[in-house]
């Protein structure tokens, strides 16, 4: 996924049935298929700056695109508190779930071991994290 990012194009693949999935917009979705993390709101990311009109563009499984808006860091607390920080974090209001890249993480040197419906997160062979 690393070339798509020189490239300078975002993809987002989570899986359609997950659209039909009525959750609140503020939940994290683990997605092996995206090059960034994205968030849908501004509450939390640490703003590195805001992005021109066009400067940065996603593309959804589905081929739609649409404009981020800001660029920044997060800091996910997950449930065993661990603070997952989310490097280049894309603010896109009309996404509506966040996404964790697992990509981007392995970039930033976490590993993710899926199976049995799960996601474990670990970071210096330790696990920081799980994911359902």
């Amino acid at each position: 996924m690393r070339w798509l990012n020189k490239k300078g194009i975002d993809v987002i693949t989570f899986i359609d049935e997950s659209l039909y999935v009525d959750n609140t917009t503020n939940i994290w979705w683990i997605d092996s298929g995206a090059t960034i993390h994205v968030v849908n709101s501004m509450q939390g990311l640490s703003m590195k700056r805001t992005l021109r009109r066009g400067e940065r563009r996603i593309r959804v499984a589905n081929g739609v695109e649409t404009d981020a808006e800001a660029i920044g860091d997060f800091d996910l607390i997950l449930h065993t508190g661990f603070a997952l920080k989310l490097t280049n974090v894309l603010y896109v209001p009309s996404m509506r779930r966040n996404l964790v890249s697992v990509s981007s993480l392995d970039d930033d040197g976490y590993h993710c071991n899926f199976g049995n419906g799960r996601c474990i997160i670990m970071y210096n062979n330790k696990n920081v994290g799980l994911a359902i």
